[in-house]
């Protein structure tokens, strides 16, 4: 993307296939998926080191057709909490901290208006996975997982069933599926780049 230097933090999509990407800098763009042009949104990002100057982001489905959620995004603290951001205005929304507090996430939804964060524990290893309530961000319910480190960088997507999370800490990702039913994770592949946002339309297999 032209006028940054940093490099993309998240990633989100929508159901007309549209990426939204928060960069490093704060500074929110829009993708295409078909040839990968950017271009800048109005988006006025945060100060930096303060709430929401980075964050995990993903779209669920809600009355309107679908919102996108964001999760506060701190290094190894926890997150300050759900907002949305409207992609008409390019405003966003505080909801509410989240209850428990959850630490650094990444966010996916699906078509039905559920609305999930897969998480690095700030200390030690492994992960988890949390479904949020989009409107109070309450916890519903956390499964733990053995994938994942504090210094690793990650994405995830909900996809036919599946969660879907790639993480490494820099120069290649691991791929791991976790199938919630039998609460299994599974190495599906290893990549030679670095993943750091996934995303999936609201519209895709659930």
């Amino acid at each position: 993307c032209p006028n940054t230097q940093r490099s993309p933090y998240s990633m989100a999509v929508d159901r007309l296939g549209t990426a939204y990407s928060v960069f490093a800098d704060g500074t929110l763009w829009q993708i295409s998926t078909a040839n990968a042009s950017c271009k800048p949104t109005p988006y006025v990002p945060s100060v930096q080191d303060t709430p929401f100057y980075n964050f995990g982001m993903g779209f669920a489905g809600d009355q309107n057709g679908e919102s996108l959620y964001v999760a506060d995004a701190h290094f190894n603290q926890n997150s300050l909490g759900l907002a949305t951001l409207d992609t008409n205005t390019f405003t966003r929304n505080f909801i509410a901290d989240f209850q428990p507090e959850l630490p650094r996430c990444e966010l996916t939804g699906t078509g039905d208006g559920r609305l999930f964060a897969y998480c690095l524990l700030t200390s030690g290893s492994g992960s988890e996975i949390a479904e949020i309530d989009p409107t109070t961000a309450k916890v519903i319910a956390v499964n733990q997982l053995q994938v994942g480190s504090p210094n690793d960088a990650f994405a995830y997507a909900f996809w036919g069933g599946y969660f879907w999370i790639f993480h490494g800490p820099g120069g290649s990702t691991t791929v791991v599926k976790y199938d919630p039913v039998t609460m299994s994770e599974t190495n599906v592949t290893t990549l030679a780049q670095t993943i750091v946002g996934a995303g999936v339309s609201t519209c895709a297999p659930q």
